[in-house]
């Protein structure tokens, strides 16, 4: 975006304007610009970002450019920050100030490594420190400007009470409540627990958070708490037009989802899992097989380019832009993708629509002999450090190879590395599968470290562009107007920086056969969109990089 401050909204305002707002809560990877931008047009009233650390945006400017994206038209916007000590979420705070409307104060991750570090949910136990941040950050900067946190429940309600009571003394703007503790994961959220500190704490927002998936139940929820706002993230990125009251995702949606996403630059892997949350309630099991697998081609099901293969993509690198070279090739990949699919359905292997991809059922002399179920599959029965495993990663809800890192018997959990990745996550025991071997392991930390390198190559270029645009304006009207550090502008959808690793989506109207021909017109019109917006480059490229030798 332009350095260029943006009118400021006063939230505390646009509480009282309504009856309750519609908020979309701050999900990581998720809850980006693209995705905000799309809440927007289907009545959501307040975004939130991503979780941000305050450390590593503080002390890196790559980290601000990478972390916190905005424009002119993403506001109402609240800043989330994970901190831990007044200097950095000052800092923090100071440097979004002119590109915001407030800043939130995460108390509320349970993941164990934010726990591990002092972060989160972990902060519960030094309210202390909770107002002493929040005090200090209120008298740094000018009002209106609003400064919140968000916390989950307590086991003793009592001490959420005192808490928010509390933090209501010190100046806190508003409250947002997660209606579970931090050990509960898939139990209902407790509204009536929220409710409890909403009417404890008169005259200070309390915004709910929990299970709201349709206008019905944000409707329902505030009737039953009292509270000002109602908070939804799972619920969003399977519905975006949920606040408009669409009891599921329109195909209208989905297409607005692709025009707003590819001009940004988001990655690859981010804009086809929305995608897949968006109709994963619209098509059948056959369906979304073929969906996926044609979405997420493998380097190796492309096999070895023959001599015409290879003669195109010499065409595509003397004209990257030459549209009918690269959908003949395009083309091409998609004709051995489906020959692929193929082949592994006559194989009897992605019966009952289980692809390959996922772990295995262990076979036993009760079922070895009968007819493949439905079942999941049987879990390792002993565990230990070290062992290599598959796990579901509960951000993105998809199988990964990782291998345990620890193991607490007392309370049947394990914290577990994701190979390539090495992001960390604690889990029960009982929710770990047998890994599939070092192949399938290898090839994740392949894919892994090509997306680290597509991403720093396109942030480096992106930092390098900036300071050489900084340096040398053009005229006076152009220099910086303020003295911040620079916020990452927006990526024009066709800036050849911008290196994809995987193939682009292919037509889907063969996989539209269930659903009514406007709608499957539309899912094919969204389809050729990506072609028109430079989308498509991405097989060259993806290409390239998979006949590299290994």
């Amino acid at each position: 975006m332009s350095s260029e401050e943006v009118e400021r909204v006063d939230v505390l305002e646009l509480f009282k304007s309504k009856k309750y707002l519609n908020i979309s809560a701050p999900m990581v990877r998720y809850s980006k610009l693209p995705f905000r931008k799309l809440v927007r047009k289907y009545n959501c009233d307040l975004c939130f970002t991503p979780m941000i650390m305050a450390d590593s945006f503080v002390a890196s400017e790559l980290a601000r450019w990478n972390e916190f994206v905005t424009d002119a038209t993403d506001r109402p916007l609240i800043a989330q920050f994970a901190a831990k000590t007044v200097d950095e979420f000052v800092t923090a705070a100071q440097l979004v100030y002119s590109y915001c409307d407030g800043i939130d104060l995460n108390c509320g991750c349970p993941q164990r490594w934010a726990m591990q570090d002092g972060y989160g949910a972990k902060m519960l136990r030094s309210p202390e420190l909770i107002c002493d941040l929040v005090r200090q950050v209120r008298a740094s900067l000018p009002q209106p400007f609003t400064v919140s946190v968000k916390i989950r429940l307590q086991s003793d309600r009592k001490q959420s009470v005192e808490l928010c009571r509390r933090l209501q003394h010190c100046g806190v703007s508003f409250l947002s409540v997660h209606g579970r503790t931090a050990a509960e994961r898939r139990q209902p959220a407790d509204h009536d627990a929220i409710g409890l500190l909403a009417s404890a704490c008169p005259g200070l927002p309390i915004v709910a958070n929990g299970d709201v998936d349709s206008v019905q139940v944000a409707e329902k929820v505030h009737e039953q708490t009292g509270c000002a706002g109602v908070m939804s993230a799972r619920g969003l990125l399977h519905n975006p037009a949920l606040f408009a009251g669409f009891e599921q995702t329109p195909i209208k949606c989905v297409r607005e989802w692709v025009g707003v996403a590819v001009p940004t630059g988001l990655s690859y892997g981010c804009l086809h899992r929305h995608i897949e949350m968006m109709l994963e309630d619209q098509l059948s099991a056959a369906d979304k097989r073929l969906l996926h697998y044609a979405f997420c081609v493998h380097f190796s099901a492309l096999g070895t380019a023959s001599e015409e293969e290879e003669d195109d993509v010499q065409q595509v690198e003397d004209d990257t832009w030459d549209d009918t070279v690269l959908i003949d090739a395009y083309d091409k990949a998609m004709g051995m993708a489906m020959k692929e699919v193929q082949r592994r359905l006559d194989q009897g292997q992605m019966e009952n629509g289980a692809p390959e991809s996922a772990p295995p059922e262990k076979s036993s002399k009760k079922t070895s002999k009968t007819k493949s179920s439905s079942v999941k599959p049987k879990k390792e029965p002993i565990w230990k450090v070290g062992m290599p495993c598959q796990a579901v990663y509960t951000e993105d809800g998809e199988f990964y190879e990782a291998i345990i890192e620890s193991l607490s018997l007392d309370d049947e959990t394990c914290v577990i590395k994701f190979l390539g990745y090495n992001n960390k996550q604690s889990m029960a025991i009982n929710d770990l599968f047998i890994s599939q071997g070092t192949d399938f392991a290898s090839r994740q930390i392949k894919e892994a470290q090509l997306a680290k390198e597509a991403e720093l190559q396109a942030a480096a270029m992106e930092w390098q562009s900036n300071i050489t645009s900084a340096t040398n304006p053009k005229g006076k009207n152009e220099a910086r107007k303020s003295q911040l550090p620079p916020i990452a502008p927006q990526i024009s959808a066709l800036d050849p920086t911008i290196a994809m690793s995987l193939p682009p989506p292919p037509p889907i109207s063969q996989f539209t056969s269930h659903l009514p021909t406007d709608e499957a017109e539309a899912l094919s019109s969204m389809c050729m969109s990506w072609y028109l917006n430079g989308f498509h480059t991405g097989y060259y490229l993806g290409l390239k990089q998979g006949q590299k030798p290994q």
